[in-house]
């Protein structure tokens, strides 16, 4: 797995490149809550103290979590 991860303010940025051959992306995909729209599966969630948005591409199995905190 890469990482990549810049903090900047209250928002941060992760990337990570998940190792197909380690983790089933759709047990991953199911456990996780994703949605599917656009090619691109998503799940977000929002409370007091912080907001995030993750997206999952399979084609490149890149997944981007976008953190802001309140």
């Amino acid at each position: 797995m890469s990482i990549d991860c810049p903090c900047k303010d209250n928002k941060k940025v992760s990337k990570f490149i998940i190792d197909r051959q380690l983790v089933d992306l759709n047990d991953y995909i199911s456990r996780n809550d994703f949605t599917l729209i656009d090619d691109l599966y998503i799940t977000e969630n929002n409370n007091r103290n912080s907001r995030y948005k993750v997206v999952f591409d399979t084609k490149t199995a890149e997944l981007t979590v976008n953190l802001t905190y309140n």
